[in-house]
């Protein structure tokens, strides 16, 4: 009878070690899972960041490269525009002769600009009228309106100054 309870005695000791064994893998599967969890959210964060430097880097490229392609009187008028700004009001470039290089920049910053903006006023007085509408066509085919461009308008003025809504 001494014996079988040695051999009881024993045997619970050996299940309460095995027990508490399993709990403290428990505990650190646990530990693992919640350092992966925070790796993966760290790499997210890092990868979201770099994200958010190339759109900034692209978005300056482009503005640059618009600033460059509308003359000296639409560099002027652009120059007091704050671009940080999550919205527009209005980048009027009216009075400034935009060909179709100046249509393009305008598309490929207009691709590049995740704020909103409610009104683009491009004025087209050169013979390259039609390479002028397809760059701007091309952006609106391109991009979804619904989410930052609900207000915009673009209006071209023929040399003969009628106007077109497009």
């Amino acid at each position: 009878a001494h014996q079988a309870r040695m051999m009881q005695t024993t045997l619970e000791e050996t299940e309460k070690r095995a027990a508490e064994r399993e709990r403290e893998m428990k505990v650190v599967q646990a530990q693992k899972a919640a350092a992966e969890q925070e790796a993966e959210r760290m790499r997210q964060q890092t990868a979201s960041e770099e994200a958010n430097a190339k759109n900034e880097q692209a978005l300056e490229r482009a503005w640059s490269k618009l600033q460059e392609s509308v003359g000296q009187q639409g560099k002027e008028k652009l120059a007091k525009i704050d671009t940080s700004s999550c919205t527009i009001e209005s980048i009027d470039l009216s009075c400034c002769d935009i060909g179709p290089k100046g249509a393009q920049a305008v598309a490929d910053w207009l691709k590049v600009f995740t704020g909103s903006l409610n009104k683009l006023i491009l004025e087209c007085t050169s013979p390259t009228f039609d390479q002028f509408y397809q760059a701007i066509h091309d952006f609106s085919e391109d991009v979804d309106h619904s989410s930052n461009f609900d207000h915009l308008h673009f209006w071209a003025l023929l040399p003969f100054n009628g106007s077109l809504n497009t």
